[in-house]
């Protein structure tokens, strides 16, 4: 859609519904940032 713009986003945690909405974001041209304990 013309004039839409990309929004940044924070993603925690990445289990399996973080993955999911992560890529699904990251797909439609949004900057996806990710935190998880586990990734220190």
């Amino acid at each position: 859609m013309p004039g839409k713009k990309s929004k940044k986003t924070l993603v925690i945690g990445l289990g399996i519904s973080g993955k999911a909405v992560a890529a699904f974001l990251a797909r439609r041209g949004h900057e996806v940032h990710v935190v998880d304990s586990r990734l220190r």
